[in-house]
């Protein structure tokens, strides 16, 4: 994969890595299955009905000449195509598929903030990524996780500078509690 990345930077800029997940691999390599597939599918339906008459034995000489022109043809046209839209096939995967890549990406990065202390940490998406209703919801329990974190910890240190009971931690901790 590493060849891959570094044949799409050469081809489309700046970007060091064009496969940030190990999801885009798992995408590119289906969609590259499911792609030969249908050419395969395709290469038999138009490749077939020459090939059979090339292979009767009791087909006329001029039907045969024939078929192996449309053969020529077929094959001067079908393959070089072929490899153009896999190529544009290819980008287009890796290009759609960093939109959903990189927001998982910034969630995990996030997820690992939060983790270490980082309450304050927030996903924030670009403008053409997918998963934005997902980053508001994320940002929303995060603002409320910090609410409760920060609630609990004011409450806590009240107790200790008041030397209130700690009967009272609860309350003050779970406030906004429905």
């Amino acid at each position: 994969m590493k060849i891959l990345d570094g044949v799409l930077t050469r081809l489309l800029g700046r970007r060091r890595r064009f496969l940030v997940d190990p999801l885009q691999r798992r995408l590119l390599f289906v969609n590259a299955l499911y792609f030969w597939g249908l050419v395969l599918l395709t290469a038999a339906l138009l490749f077939l009905p020459p090939m059979a008459v090339l292979l009767a034995e009791d087909a006329p000489f001029e039907a045969q000449r024939r078929a192996a022109e449309e053969m020529l043809a077929l094959h001067q046209r079908f393959w070089p195509a072929t490899l153009l839209v896999f190529a544009l096939f290819a980008v287009h995967t890796v290009l759609v598929s960093h939109r959903f890549a990189g927001p998982l990406v910034r969630f995990r990065r996030i997820w690992a903030e939060m983790a270490a202390g980082d309450l304050g940490a927030r996903v924030r998406l670009r403008k053409g990524d997918y998963l934005h209703r997902e980053a508001a919801a994320f940002n929303e329990l995060a603002d409320a996780l910090e609410l409760r974190v920060r609630s609990a910890e004011a409450a806590a240190v009240a107790c200790v500078e008041g030397g209130a009971r700690g009967a009272e931690v609860p309350a003050a901790a779970g406030e906004d509690r429905g």
